[in-house]
């Protein structure tokens, strides 16, 4: 479990670049998107445009219409459910994910000003926290881990900030698209794969 968690953090901090939005008084539309042939839906902000999916239909990534954030949505079928009520397999997860994160923020030669640090929280299995400086760049990003039937779901919100009243905010959008992600049945209609000549 350790390495497909840390498989996965590798994976959203390489597929992500970008914070965002201000909140307005009215709630904002949300468009509908799925992975995973349409077996996982979720809303995104409408005005939010998606700049990535991933072939294998695992990973999406959109970004707010200033381009100062960026969401990255992941899902991870297991071949068996994570034990969310369990304690220590928590445990072992956060290190796992801790540990990657700083592994893959030391190799990017980025100044870690927080974190990565887990803050808890029981809308989630897990949620970890970090902000360093990129090229002159604050970054302020949150990862939150969801365990659905034998899916791991991931959010990854990524703000371009030094302002931690901003970034909450965007995190708010992030834990919004996390909450809302429904499992469902493949769309029938998604063409078959292909099998390889």
């Amino acid at each position: 479990m350790r390495r497909v968690i840390a498989a996965m953090v590798v994976m959203l901090c390489c597929i992500s670049a970008g914070p965002a939005s201000k909140p307005t008084s009215k709630p904002a539309s949300k468009t509908r998107y799925t992975l995973m042939h349409g077996a996982v839906r979720f809303l995104v902000p409408a005005a939010w445009k998606r700049t990535v999916q991933t072939d294998d239909d695992q990973h999406a990534q959109f970004e707010s219409p200033d381009g100062k954030c960026v969401i990255v949505i992941g899902v991870r079928p297991e071949e068996m459910g994570f034990p969310s009520r369990n304690e220590s397999a928590i445990e072992q997860m956060k290190t796992a994910v801790i540990g990657a994160m700083k592994k893959a923020l030391q190799a990017r030669g980025v100044q870690i000003l927080y974190g990565p640090r887990s803050e808890t929280d029981s809308d989630f299995v897990l949620r970890v926290h970090a902000r360093y400086v990129d090229n002159k760049q604050t970054f302020d990003e949150m990862q939150t881990y969801r365990a659905d039937g034998l899916d791991l779901l991931v959010v990854l919100t990524q703000a371009k900030t030094d302002d931690p009243a901003e970034a909450k905010s965007l995190f708010a959008v992030g834990d919004d698209v996390a909450l809302g992600i429904i499992l469902g049945p493949a769309d029938k209609k998604q063409p078959a794969t292909k099998a390889a000549p």
